[in-house]
């Protein structure tokens, strides 16, 4: 099991959208390349706040990539984004200077979102 969490952001505003409205049909998975697929596990929000958990299954993540494509399924309620993952073995070797924990997660139109 992976667990990660993101805010959705409003595409008119540019602001992360508190208790977002979402569907299953929002969250998307590709594994090494493959087309999209729904998630096993529905992703929810977390007690009425901003973050949206995402629960990936160890088949989901069991590969070299993956990728979720979060979208709105009805229209334009938060701007789309992805969430990009390598497996420990399909890492590249990281070149030498600061690195991040952080994991890769984009918004689809190269914005950055505020607070």
């Amino acid at each position: 099991m992976y667990t990660f969490t993101v805010n959705l952001v409003s595409p008119s505003s540019g602001q992360i959208i508190d208790n977002p409205s979402i569907e299953d049909a929002d969250f998307t998975i590709s594994t090494d390349g493959g087309s999209l697929s729904p998630l096993t596990i529905s992703p929810e929000v977390i007690d009425s706040t901003s973050l949206v958990q995402i629960q990936l299954t160890d088949q989901e993540i069991g590969v070299s990539n993956f990728v979720v494509y979060i979208s709105d399924s009805n229209g334009n309620a938060f701007r789309d984004m992805y969430y990009h993952e390598q497996s420990a073995q399909a890492k590249l070797p990281q070149p030498a200077g600061p690195k991040s924990a952080l994991p890769h997660v984009y918004p689809a139109d190269g914005s950055v979102p505020t607070s």
